[in-house]
C-alpha cells in the first residue's frame, strides 16, 4: 500500500494533547467519518501544524485502525468531542520556540505552485488550504520539505519524465526547435547519473558509417591489423570500466542525431541497444580474427546501465534524415518546447466511464504482456538512482526500487487501481490502431508503455495515485505510440491525393476518432499530439519529426 502524506492543523493546546495521547480525531459529521475511516490509512505520515501560530510542531505516523469514541480528550468546543479517531506514533518533535515557521517554506511548497504562477498571496492561499476538513493531503515533496528532509536539489517535471524513461530501459531523444535547450537537458540528466565527466559528446553528420559508430579493422604497424573502436564501442567500454571503478555509468550524448543516416551507421548494433540483448558482444569472433588487439575487444558488451541521450532539430526536417522504425522503437521521445511558449497546466480529471468501456479482443495477448512485465521486474538490472535523487524523494539509502515497482504492479493486477489499468490501455490502443489500419503497433510498444507507467508512478507518486497513473500513461502514449503514427502520414497523403474528397474525409475521421478516444481517457498530452498530426496532414506535411 502506498504511503499518503497529510498536514494536521490543531491549536497549540489541542496539539499538546494529541502528542501526549498519541491520538488524532475529527468532528462528529459524515465528512470527518469518511476521512478517518476510509481515506487515512495505517502507515500514512502526518505533519503536525499549529494553527494560528503558523508553526510546525513535528510529525507522526498512523498506526491504528479507525474507531469511534465520544470520551472527552480535547477541550470541547461548541459541544464537539472529535469522536472519529486513529492512534499515531510520534516520529519527531520540535522543542517549544524552535518550531519551523510555515512561511519559510512558501516559496518551495508544491501545493502553492499555482498561486505563485498567478502572483497570489501565498499566506492567504495556504490559509484557505488548511481551513475546514483536516488533515489535508499533501505531496511527499511538501511533507519532506516541511520537516527539513529535502536537499536544495529539485527535480522538474521534465527531469522526472526523463528519469522514468531511462530507468524503464529506454534511450532518450529530446526534440524541439533550435535553441530550446535540448542539448542542455541531455547534459544535465547525464551529469546527474554519471557525474561531471562520465560521458562523451558527439555531433551527428551525414558521413557517419558503421565504422565511425561501431568500429572496424585498421592498418597497424608492420602491416598488421587491429580493431579501431567507434565512439559507441568506446563509450560502452568506458561504461563497464566506470561501473567497476566508480559505481556509476558512462553515457553517450549525440547532438542533432537526425543529421546522420542512422540505418547505415547504427544498423549493426540496433539489437544491442535493447537491454534484453546486452549479453551479446559488440564484435563477432569472425570480425576479430587476425586482429592484434582481439583480446581487448573480444568480450566488450554494452552494459545494461548504458544509455544514449540524443537531441533532434525539428525545424530543418526537409534537409535531414528521417528516423527508421527499428531505431525509433528503442528511444523515448521527449519534447522541449520554447521557453516563451504559453505554459498551460495539464489538469487530469479522471473519466471513469471512458476507462470502463475499454474492451479487449485478445485477452491471451494481455496475459503474455503480464508475464513479460513480471520477467522484466524479476531479472532487470535497474539503474541505480543517484544520491541526490534519493535524498530529494526522501527514500532511505537502501531504497529497493525493484520491490517498489513490484508492489505497484501487484496492486494494479489485483484491481486496486481499476479501472485505470495500463495493461488494458496498452493492449486496447494496439488493437484499435491496427484494426483501423492506421499503423500496426507491436507487442514491444505495449510493454514499453507499462514499464514507464510503473516506474514513474512508483517514484513520483502525487496526492492521488490514480491521477499519477493516468498522467504517466499519457506521457508513455505520447512517447511510445504517437511517434509511430508518422508512418501513416505519407500513405494517408497519397490516398487523399488519389482518392479525392471522400478518401480525405475517411482518413481524417479515423484520426479524429483516435483523438476522441484518448480524450475520453483524459490523456491530455496525447490528444494535443494527435491534433498536431491532423493539422500537419491537412497542410500536406508527411513527417512529425
Amino acid at each position: 500500500m502506498m504511503v499518503q502524506y497529510w498536514i494536521l492543523s490543531y491549536p497549540r493546546v489541542n496539539m499538546t494533547i494529541t502528542i501526549e495521547k498519541k491520538l488524532i480525531g475529527g468532528r462528529k459529521n459524515p465528512a470527518y467519518e469518511r476521512l478517518y475511516k476510509e481515506r487515512i490509512k495505517k502507515g500514512d505520515k502526518i505533519v503536525l501544524y499549529i494553527s494560528k501560530e503558523g508553526k510546525i510542531k513535528g510529525s507522526a505516523i498512523v498506526v491504528g485502525d479507525y474507531f469511534y469514541d465520544e470520551s472527552i480528550i480535547w477541550p470541547p468546543r461548541d459541544g464537539e468531542v472529535w469522536p472519529h479517531r486513529r492512534r499515531i506514533e510520534i516520529e519527531r518533535i520540535y522543542e517549544d520556540g524552535a518550531e519551523p515557521d510555515i512561511r519559510d517554506f512558501y516559496s518551495d511548497l508544491n501545493l502553492l505552485e499555482k498561486a505563485r504562477k498567478e502572483n497570489k498571496d501565498l499566506g492567504k492561499t495556504f490559509g484557505n488550504f488548511i481551513r475546514g476538513l483536516t488533515p489535508k493531503r499533501i505531496s511527499k515533496h511538501d511533507y519532506l520539505l516541511l520537516l527539513g528532509m529535502l536537499t536544495t536539489f529539485r527535480l522538474s517535471e521534465l527531469d522526472r519524465i526523463t528519469i522514468a524513461h531511462l530507468i524503464g530501459g529506454k534511450h532518450i531523444i529530446f526534440y524541439g526547435p533550435p535553441g530550446t535547450g535540448t542539448t542542455r537537458q541531455a547534459i544535465k540528466i547525464t551529469k546527474l547519473f554519471c557525474g561531471e565527466r562520465g560521458f562523451s559528446f558527439q555531433t551527428a553528420n551525414a558521413e557517419w558509417t558503421a565504422y565511425d559508430v561501431v568500429g572496424g579493422p585498421t592498418l597497424a604497424k608492420e602491416a598488421t591489423l587491429r580493431i579501431k573502436p567507434g565512439f559507441l564501442t568506446l563509450a560502452a567500454k568506458r561504461c563497464s570500466e566506470y561501473l567497476e571503478k566508480y559505481k556509476r555509468p558512462y553515457w553517450l550524448i549525440i547532438d542533432e542525431i537526425n543529421r546522420a543516416n542512422l540505418d547505415l551507421s547504427f544498423g549493426k548494433v540496433f539489437s544491442l541497444l535493447d537491454i534484453e540483448y546486452r549479453d551479446q558482444p559488440i564484435f563477432d569472433e569472425s570480425e576479430l580474427e587476425g586482429m592484434i588487439n582481439a583480446k581487448e575487444y573480444k568480450d566488450i558488451r554494452i552494459p545494461p546501465q548504458f544509455r544514449i541521450l540524443a537531441t533532434m532539430n525539428t525545424y530543418d526536417i526537409a534537409l535531414l534524415f528521417s528516423l527508421g522504425y527499428a531505431f525509433r522503437r528503442r528511444f523515448a521521445f521527449i519534447e522541449i518546447p520554447s521557453p516563451f511558449a504559453e505554459k498551460v497546466e495539464d489538469k487530469y480529471e479522471l473519466n471513469v466511464d471512458g476507462w470502463r468501456n475499454l474492451r479487449l479482443l485478445n485477452e491471451t495477448l494481455l496475459q503474455e504482456i503480464v508475464d513479460e512485465i513480471d520477467k522484466w521486474i524479476s531479472v532487470s538490472e535497474f539503474l541505480d538512482l543517484p544520491e541526490d535523487i534519493i535524498k530529494n524523494l526522501g527514500y532511505p539509502d537502501d531504497f529497493d526500487m525493484k520491490k517498489t515497482i513490484q508492489d505497484l504492479n501487484n496492486n494494479i493486477l489485483n484491481g486496486g487501481l481499476d479501472p485505470y489499468n495500463p495493461y488494458k490501455l496498452a493492449c486496447y490502443l494496439s488493437e484499435w490502431t491496427t484494426k483501423h489500419e492506421i499503423v500496426e503497433i507491436g507487442y514491444a510498444q505495449a510493454v514499453d508503455l507499462i514499464k514507464y507507467t510503473l516506474v514513474y508512478s512508483s517514484l513520483f507518486v502525487e496526492e492521488d495515485l490514480k491521477v499519477t497513473i493516468v498522467k504517466a500513461m499519457d506521457e508513455s502514449v505520447k512517447a511510445y505510440f504517437i511517434p509511430h503514427l508518422e508512418y501513416y502520414l505519407p500513405r494517408a497523403r497519397r490516398m487523399m491525393t488519389i482518392g479525392g474528397g471522400e478518401e480525405e474525409k475517411e482518413i481524417l475521421a479515423k484520426l479524429e476518432e483516435l483523438k476522441a478516444l484518448v480524450s475520453r481517457l483524459s490523456l491530455i498530452k496525447s490528444e494535443k499530439c494527435i491534433q498536431k498530426l491532423i493539422t500537419k496532414l491537412r497542410m500536406g506535411e508527411t513527417r512529425m519529426f
